[in-house]
């Protein structure tokens, strides 16, 4: 099984036309930008993207599950996969 692994900060991945609003960033912007940054196609890890999201948002108040339903949501309308891997 392909492992996708996140090797950026959320505030390096801002693109340069919008500004950075680090205050009001939520999780559901997060999980959104993290899986833009994947190809069509490739498995997105729930572990990996739970631990970014932890990583760039530690503020934020959400809960696994709730990341898990947001990466659900967003992984397979771009055309991803989903590695459940959460336990591993």
């Amino acid at each position: 099984m392909q492992n996708f692994a996140f090797g950026f900060t959320f505030a390096a991945s801002c693109r340069k036309s919008l500004p950075c609003w680090h205050d009001k960033v939520t999780a559901k912007h997060l999980v959104h930008e993290l899986i833009l940054q994947a190809r069509r196609g490739q498995i997105i890890s729930v572990k990996e993207t739970i631990a970014a999201v932890r990583r760039d948002g530690p503020e934020l108040a959400e809960s696994d599950c709730e990341l898990v339903e947001f990466i659900v949501n967003f992984a397979p309308a771009f055309g991803m996969f989903v590695a459940f891997d959460l336990r591993e």
